[in-house]
């Protein structure tokens, strides 16, 4: 019997940023940059351990909240022409010594590769085991002909311009930085993450963006509104056929308007309508569940036509499970977006819980999609939307 490999992923973190300030904590798709690593790194089901190294007490504290261990990096190992792998060296200088663990490989990810997923990392490692690989890298395919200046003028570096090749002839790629796997041995005698018999692990290009500039960001952003990239999540998204929300903070801004005799008034988003509308007309069913008693949002449920409405609901995973029964769908069938922690107990029911971007911390840590948008915003329809692409992929 082989033994169980010891795996620990290493996140590099620190706090300063030259070309984006704050960029490993600025936001993302409603969480900081840094947590999408550090939740990929618990998704992917390899590691035994999750650590972060870094210099920055916010990052800490973020890191920690989304339950990574964190390692305190030494100022000198924080600069900004220091390298990673003193770091690492540090790290497992520290976990030995202070926790007497030692891994056989430490994976690599940098929190400036967002859009990698728990599944690359997951598919990467199985890899590595299997080809005997002592290091990896993950990669993109690569068509571009390169060129280097010397002097007055230029020469190719990767191909023969008079025997100029068909791109897609060209077997090459290039590393994107968002996957490093690597047996310790290989940090302790070469001090460098790649070294041995090394393996390539194959990503798209749109899950391969590493944010180095605001316009990266956006970029991200749009990946993340669409979320097309994600494989895992689309295959879970695939599998929706009921659709449960909640109000307060979710269809609306969790705000109470009063008019002047005293009357309450929520305000709904149209967009939010007509992605209710949209499902119905896909055939999803969408339902209601609130644990207030509302004339605003019995009104609002008759005008979408929306017949599964459970007002003043305390344990709303009861109801689910009169609906699960009602409409002979399993818990993986189901969605469900809420926002505040009484939305916890069905969110961990259901196939995909989800939540706006405005909810609160505990609730996004639970949630496996994110939406860009805030409660009252358009929050309702970024999920329909994504549900809808899912549907036809």
């Amino acid at each position: 019997m082989k033994k169980k490999l010891k795996v620990l992923a290493f996140i590099p973190a620190r706090g300063g940023s030259k070309g984006i300030p704050g960029k490993n904590i600025k936001f993302l798709a409603g969480i900081p940059l840094i947590s999408h690593t550090i939740k990929a790194a618990f998704d992917c089901g390899c590691a035994d351990k999750v650590v972060v190294s870094t210099d920055d007490e916010k990052i800490k504290k973020i890191s920690q909240e989304f339950g990574a261990a964190v390692i305190d990096r030494p100022a000198h190992l924080a600069q900004d022409s220091s390298p990673t792998e003193p770091a690492i060296l540090h790290a497992l200088s520290e976990l030995k010594k202070k926790q007497s663990y030692i891994p056989d490989v430490v994976i690599l990810l940098q929190p400036t590769s967002p859009l990698r997923t728990g599944e690359n990392i997951k598919e990467a490692f199985i890899k590595f085991v299997k080809t005997g690989a002592d290091s990896l890298l993950s990669v993109s395919k690569n068509h571009i002909f390169l060129w280097k200046e010397k002097g007055n003028f230029a020469f190719p570096i990767n191909y023969d311009f008079l025997h100029r090749p068909r791109r897609q002839e060209m077997n090459q790629y290039a590393e994107n930085g968002a996957i490093y796997i690597t047996k310790r041995m290989i940090y302790e005698k070469l001090s460098c993450r790649l070294g041995g018999k090394v393996a390539i692990y194959e990503m798209s290009q749109e899950s391969s963006i590493e944010i180095d500039s605001i316009f990266d960001f956006k970029i991200c952003e749009e990946m993340f509104s669409s979320s097309l990239h994600n494989n895992s999540l689309i295959s879970v998204a695939n599998k929706i056929k009921m659709v449960l929300t909640d109000v307060d903070g979710v269809l609306t801004d969790g705000g109470m308007y009063y008019g002047k005799d005293g009357e309450a008034f929520k305000k709904f988003s149209t967009l939010d309508g007509m992605g209710i509308s949209m499902l119905m007309k896909e055939g999803f069913v969408v339902g209601i569940i609130t644990g207030e008693n509302s004339p605003s949002v019995a009104k609002r449920a008759e005008k979408l036509n929306i017949k599964e409405l459970y007002s003043g609901v305390k344990d709303k995973s009861v109801v689910l499970e009169k609906l699960l029964h009602k409409y002979k769908l399993k818990k993986e069938q189901v969605a469900y977006i809420g926002d505040d922690i009484n939305d916890l107990g069905i969110m961990s029911c259901v196939g995909m819980p989800c939540c706006p971007s405005s909810a609160q911390l505990d609730v996004k840590k639970n949630a496996k999609f994110i939406t860009n948008a805030k409660g009252g915003e358009g929050a309702f329809r970024e999920l329909s939307n994504l549900l809808i692409s899912a549907k036809y992929k």
